[in-house]
């Protein structure tokens, strides 16, 4: 890789020149972002609708999230845009 990744487990940051993107790390066995499907290698473009290229644009995006609530996201997997739903769980 070229560029410049750096993790704050589970999601890596990787910059490469001006652009930046959200990559999945690792996921919780048994949590609501294995639950959902996403899986570890995956790169985050939406989540509800909303783009997310930093780590402070994810947590802001789930920060309304509620126990129960479905939640769309997009990633990029093995060069294909896959949409996911991944479901609100406590302490999240």
């Amino acid at each position: 890789m070229t560029g410049v990744q750096t993790c704050a487990l589970p999601i890596c940051e990787e910059t490469k020149g001006d652009s930046r993107i959200l990559v999945v790390d690792k996921t919780v066995p048994g949590g609501a972002a294995e639950a959902g499907g996403l899986k570890s290698g995956d790169r985050l473009a939406l989540f509800n609708k909303r783009w997310t290229d930093s780590r402070h644009d994810l947590l802001e995006a789930m920060g309304g999230i509620r126990p129960g609530e479905k939640n769309t996201v997009v990633v990029e997997r093995e060069g294909k845009a896959v949409t996911l739903t991944l479901v609100g769980a406590p302490g999240i």
